[in-house]
């Protein structure tokens, strides 16, 4: 409605895209946040306003970490979503050709183009969902290493368990050990 307000005026025209550019990057700051948030949440137990913040400090404290780790989710995601769509895209080609005779072949320039689009759409949303899963594990990273000092990767009940598959280990290492100095004086 702006836009057409604006008629052939320049200088409103540029106004209008700068409010449209300023509420895009504040609707993709905002979406952070929130993702942000919620994985702090899920981590803490905090509510949201006081998770948005610490999240946002512990994503601070952390930059190097938290900016490799999306970058590297970020390419294997987008190798994932061409993958599948080239992918998909091929074996239709492949279904086509094979169930047509060699002298009846369509023109699939048309289908593969929707395909690819409702491909890559459909894998756009099923992969951005490891995108969260990295923001996920690495805000319970960051929070782990933040408060022991040491990454342990996991709640007290994992780490008790594996203190006691250790426990387990070194008594079957310590007798292990001792058959093999008994065995030895026999041979």
């Amino acid at each position: 409605m702006a836009a057409k307000s604006s008629g052939e005026n320049a200088v409103q025209k540029a106004i209008l895209k700068c409010g449209v550019c300023y509420l895009q990057c504040l609707e993709a700051v905002t979406d952070y946040v929130n993702e942000s948030a919620f994985s702090y949440m899920a981590v803490s137990g905090e509510g949201f306003c006081g998770a948005a913040w610490h999240g946002f400090l512990l994503q601070i404290k952390h930059i190097q970490k938290f900016a490799f780790a999306n970058s590297l989710a970020s390419a294997f995601i987008f190798i994932g979503k061409v993958g599948v769509t080239v992918g998909n895209c091929f074996s239709f080609m492949f279904i086509i050709r094979l169930t047509n005779g060699p002298e009846e072949q369509p023109d699939l320039v048309a289908p593969i183009a929707l395909l690819a689009l409702l491909t890559y759409l459909t894998a756009v949303v099923f992969l951005n969902i490891f995108d969260t899963g990295v923001l996920g594990l690495m805000t319970a990273m960051a929070f782990d290493l933040d408060l022991h000092g040491e990454l342990r990767y996991g709640p007290p009940t994992f780490h008790s368990s594996i203190s006691k598959i250790d426990a387990e280990r070194l008594v079957h290492e310590e007798a292990d050990a001792a058959w093999r100095k008994d065995a030895a004086r026999y041979l």
